[in-house]
Parts: structure tokens; sequence; C-alpha cells
């Protein structure tokens, strides 16, 4: 059941990326990329097992940012990509200050959700510099690399660049976050073991992306013909 809840859940939010960006436009996906970040760090605290495998819930989410920075930069250009990182960025670090903010107060008598809140929101300081960073540090590095094999291929190939700088990044960013959260109370094997388990699950979402990206790509053309 986990597996089929997956697949309808990149079929729900890919479908809502393009629509975001053909009734919004390029504010759409900016829109998207801040909702995306927030609701992928609620998300990812509950875990799931899947083809497999244990991971968390955020994935699909996550993915959705690279979906967008690349639609970004093949309808819009390498300046409005980056933007969209800076958005993501923005938006993150705003969740965090005011979740923090709101966990401290103190509820009332009849307050019923404080607890829950305070297990779904606390914060490892180690763990948030790990995602935050690497959050930045991925999604440039995905908007860089999408702009370099479309300078090398004349602007063909969408899917390879799509999947090449997605893929790279994903694994790269989750290698340096189990390193920077974990490294010391994880071996490096384990490391690399939990790498390769969450960038399978990430991968194939990349995967999963490209006909979306092609998607928009056909209706952004047929909405500049009408």
């Amino acid at each position: 059941m986990n597996e089929l809840l997956f697949f309808a859940t990149i079929l729900t939010t890919f479908l809502l990326v393009v629509f975001a960006h053909r009734f919004f436009g390029k504010n759409g996906l900016y829109a998207w990329i801040a909702f995306a970040v927030v609701f992928a760090n609620i998300l990812v605290t509950k875990c799931v097992r899947l083809f497999g495998m244990e991971v968390t819930l955020g994935n699909v989410l996550f993915g959705t940012v690279f979906l967008c920075t690349d639609m970004l930069n093949e309808f819009y250009g390498y300046r409005a990509s980056r933007r969209g990182v800076f958005v993501g960025l923005y938006a993150i670090l705003s969740f965090l200050a005011l979740s923090q903010l709101g966990l401290a107060f103190a509820p009332s008598s009849l307050d019923t959700v404080d607890g829950s809140m305070q297990v779904l929101f606390a914060l490892s300081p180690r763990t948030c510099l790990a995602s935050v960073s690497m959050f930045l540090f991925s999604n440039l590095l995905d908007v860089w690399l999408f702009q370099k094999i479309k300078a090398l291929t004349d602007g063909k190939m969408l899917w390879l660049r799509n999947n090449v700088a997605t893929c790279i990044s994903q694994v790269v960013e989750n290698f340096f976050f189990f390193l920077i959260a974990f490294g010391g109370l994880f071996d490096f094997p384990t490391i690399v073991e939990l790498t390769l388990c969450v960038s399978l699950i990430e991968v194939l979402v990349a995967f999963c992306d490209t006909p979306f990206l092609y998607l928009a790509r056909g209706v952004r053309t047929r909405a500049s013909a009408e």
C-alpha cells in the first residue's frame, strides 16, 4: 500500500507543480518552492517503509524543488532559477525561526497540542545546520549543473540535464548531510549506506519528474501560441 501511495503522491505533487506554473507562471513556481520546503520539513519527521527500506516522508516534496528550479532554469534562465533557491532558503529559515518561537510559549491549562508540537518541531542544532546548508549547496549545484549541461548540449536533451543535475546534486546532498549531522556518531560505512538508501528513493523521484518537465514545456508552448 505504501508503494501505491508513493506513486500517487508523485503524480499529485508533480501535476500541482505543472498547474502552479500554468496558472501563475514564474511566481507560481516560487510559491510552490516556499510551500514545499516548509511542508517537507514537517513530513520528514514521519518514517515509513518503501521497497523494503526505512525512509522518511518528504522526499517527493523535496524533489519538487529540483523540478521547480529546473523549470525556472529552462524557461526563465539561470538567474531566475538561483532566485528560486534563495526563496526556498528564506522559507526554511522563516519556518525554523517562527516554529521555535512558537515552542517557547508556555502552554495554558487548556492546551492539548503542545507536547505533540514539541516532538514535531524540536530541533537538533547540528541536524538543522546540516539540513539548511545542504539544501542551499545542493540546489545551487543543481542549478549550475543544469545550465552547464544545457550549454554543452546546445539546448538539446532536456531529459539529460534534468536527470544528471538532479541526481548528482541529491547524492552529494545526502552524503554531506549525514556526514555533518551524524559524523562521529555513525562510522563512515554506515553514513555511506544511509546515503545510498535515501538516494535510491530520491533518484527514483528524479526520474519520475522528467515527463512532467516535458509536460510543463508543452503546456507553456501551447499557451504561448494561443
